[in-house]
This record gives structure tokens, sequence and C-alpha cells, in this order.
């Protein structure tokens, strides 16, 4: 199968969606499987030649709303130009951006089947403070764009349940198919843990909490940091490790001076993911911590997981059907720091709860394999490019059927014509008169 996959974010960006298209591309092109993914070129990055499958860059400029974020200004022919040229089966869009706009385009004009995935809440007020249009209408429209973008697909896919249910609420029309990102536990290498607690300064006995993610608005970092240094005025062992980079990383450093009496906030730096997994970071933590209100499924926290992380966080979008309380992570109820701290507290003192947590968080991650979640991902594009060649083929007999009954009809009525044309020049054969009037006649009637 030939697999196209549009995404505006890509390597050498550090984000969710990165690493879920990665893994995702990887897995296919593992199971045999011809992928290409179409990205924005980014002239410093010169690793594309390690990856098993593609990578197709395209000129792009700066975008003015997001760190080392680019566009590919389109329409781009040299986009469509790609797609006829290698023939592929099936485009997939991860981001309704530039590429994904040409995906659309590209498979309109070809007649190819097209698959969008919804990755991220833009539309909620916390990434709209980017552009500082955190305003009720701004978020409704946000809306309608992604409609704009989603309702063109063939299917649209969410690797989360929950993310369905409110893309259907606000005006998604296409079916909606719900396919996990996927882990792949093999890449993960721990070894090294003892080093990052010495790093970072953690003796025996310490409780750590991990974060990982971009330091930006969408987080709701800067509250997890107030509740957080708040939980470890009565309980300094506590240690939270933020790992990441972002538009506002000097903001929320600053706001950690300012709360954190006790160093319990240790900033890591922003650490690539292939550096990440063998880094030693999640051997380090026993416990994954973000109080995000905008998240779909987060690959840090399967990664958590996948390490043996009990994941706390708010049940808030994706996260309310990724997350079964008490089982595979604890929901806490509020930001607010005293809340925070109380059901902190009662959590750490229920030792017994945390280890029946490790073991279903165990038998959880086995079915989130990468591996497993790629087959996923091949019946689907299996049908839809079935679907798509028998609608192209029907299509094609019932134009060639109406054509056939055109030219029949056409034939038919030329013959009547000519009929009647052969009987009127030669009456004399049919026995037909041409009708006399009589003048005198006429002139009595009148």
């Amino acid at each position: 199968m030939k697999i196209a996959i549009f995404s505006d974010t890509f390597l050498p960006q550090i984000n969710g969606v990165v690493t879920a298209t990665v893994m995702m591309a990887k897995e296919l092109a593992n199971q045999g499987h011809e992928v290409h993914v179409l990205a924005p070129e980014y002239k410093e990055f010169q690793k594309d030649h390690l990856f098993p499958f593609t990578v197709k860059r395209f000129p792009a400029i700066p975008a003015f709303f997001y760190e080392d974020f680019k566009w590919v200004m389109g329409p781009n022919p040299a986009i469509l130009g790609y797609v006829i040229k290698n023939k592929f089966h099936i485009l997939h869009f991860q981001t309704p951006i530039g590429l994904g706009f040409q995906a659309i385009i590209v498979a309109k004009l070809l007649q190819k089947p097209l698959v969008g995935t919804f990755h991220t809440f833009f539309a909620d007020p916390d990434y709209l403070k980017h552009i500082k249009l955190d305003l009720k209408i701004m978020e409704r429209i946000g809306w309608m764009y992604s409609n704009i973008y989603y309702n063109r697909c063939d299917v649209v896919t969410v690797p989360s349940q929950e993310t369905g249910a409110e893309l259907r609420t606000h005006g998604c029309r296409p079916p909606i198919r719900f396919i996990t990102n996927g882990i792949d536990l093999s890449q993960f290498d721990n070894t090294k843990a003892p080093e990052i607690k010495k790093q970072a300064g953690i003796k025996k006995g310490d409780a750590v909490f991990l974060f990982i993610g971009r330091l930006a608005y969408e987080k709701n970092l800067g509250a997890l940091i107030k509740a957080f240094c708040h939980a470890a005025k009565t309980n300094p062992h506590y240690k939270l490790l933020i790992v990441g980079g972002g538009p506002q990383e000097e903001e929320y450093r600053q706001l950690a001076k300012k709360h954190d009496t006790h160093g319990s906030c240790i900033f890591m730096g922003k650490i690539e993911h292939d550096e990440l997994v063998v880094s030693g970071i999640f051997g380090a933590a026993k416990y994954f911590i973000t109080l995000s209100k905008t998240e779909n499924q987060p690959v840090t926290i399967l990664e958590a997981q996948g390490n043996g992380l009990i994941p706390l966080c708010l049940p808030e979008k994706g996260l309310k059907t990724m997350i079964e309380h008490r089982r595979t992570g604890f929901f806490l109820t509020s930001d607010d720091p005293v809340i925070f701290s109380r059901e902190l507290e009662r959590f750490m003192e229920d030792k017994a709860l945390h280890q029946k947590m490790r073991s279903a968080i165990r038998d959880m991650v086995r079915k989130q394999s990468i591996t497993n979640v790629a087959k996923e991902w091949e019946r689907l594009y299996t049908d839809l490019i079935l679907r798509k060649t028998t609608k192209t083929v029907f299509s094609f007999l019932l134009a060639r059927l109406f054509s056939t009954f055109r030219t029949h009809k056409a034939i038919e009525n030329r013959m009547s014509f000519l009929e009647e044309e052969h009987i009127l020049n030669n009456k004399s054969e049919y026995g037909i008169q041409d009708e006399v009037h009589d003048v005198n006649d006429t002139e009595t009637e009148k």
C-alpha cells in the first residue's frame, strides 16, 4: 500500500503529534507499506534519511502564532505533482493547516480516499491565547474552521472517544473512527535513571512526579507549578521534574522561583524524543502529573504508563475516556492549590491502591502496542481504498450506461425524423394528398 501522510508539524518540532506521526509511519513501513510524510522544510534538520519511510519537505515560511512552527503555502503544484508521480493509494492529513488543505485539494482532484486525524483542540481558549484571541466568539469560529477541513474527509479519526463525541457535537459530519495512539515499548531504556536522579538532586525517599510537554499556555503548567509548590510546603519530599521547552518557558521558570520554597520544581530542559526514551527520565519518577485541560490522548501519558508511572490529571477533554479513575490513572478534581494539595496527599497515602493501579496499567499498555495500532490503520486504509475504487468503477459504468442510453436515444430520434421526412417527400407512394382549399368556399364561409 502506498500512503501519503501530510503533516504541518514534524521534526525538528517536538510534540505529541510529531511523536504519534513518526511511530505510525515507522510501524506501517516496517509492516511492508510504502509511507511518505509530506512536511515543512527545515534546512537545519538533516536526519530525514534515518527513517524507514520517506520524508518529502516543501518550502515553508515561519508562522506568527507559534514558536518553531512553519506554513507550507499553497496551493502548491509541486505537491500535486509529487502525489501523481508516486501514485499513492490513500492520503492522510494530521493537521488542519496548510498541508492539510492541500491534501484535501489533491484528494478531490485525483479522487483519492482521504483520512483526517483530529489531534488538537486548537479552538480551546488556552490555544487561542497564543494569538491573543481567546474570546468565546473565536472558539465558535475555531470549530467552524475545523469543520471546513474535517467535513471533506471520507473518515475522521480520533485517538479518544470523548474527542469523537465533541467533534460530532460541533458539526463534524463524516464517519468518526476511534484509533488510539500507540507506543513502542521496545524503545525505552531506563538504565540511566540513577544519573538523572543525581543530576536533579533527588534523594532516597523523595516522591518524584514527572511532567513532559510544551511549556505553553495550553498545558496549564502555571497552575500545576503553583499547586505543586503549595503541596510541597507540607511535603518537602515531593519533587516535580519538568521536561520540555516552549514559548512560556521563561515565564514558568520565574513563576517557580516565586512559589518554590523547597526546590521542588526542577526544570530538565527540552529533550528530543529519541533521546528522551533512553534518557532514564521515566525511570527516575513514579508518577506522571498534568493539569492540562486541552488534551486529546497525549502520547506522553501513554509512554509514562508504558514505563509503569501512574498518571494524575484532571478529567478534561480526551482524558475523561483515556484514564479509568483509580485503575489506570487518578483524577484530581481541581487545580486550586488547597484542594489539589489535599487530594494529592490522600492519594499518596494509599500505597495499596498504587500497587493495584500499576498492575492494571501493565495490562492496559499491552493493548496500546504500536504493532496492533498499525494493523487498525491498515484495515481502515484498505477498506477506504476498496470503497473508493468500487465507487469510482460504479460511477464509470453508470456514466457509460447513461452515455450509451443518450446515444441510442439520439439515434432513435434521428431515425424517426428521417422516416417522417421520407414519407413527406414521397406522398404519392403512400396515398397522401395535399389539402386543397377552394377560394370560393373560403369566401362563402366568410
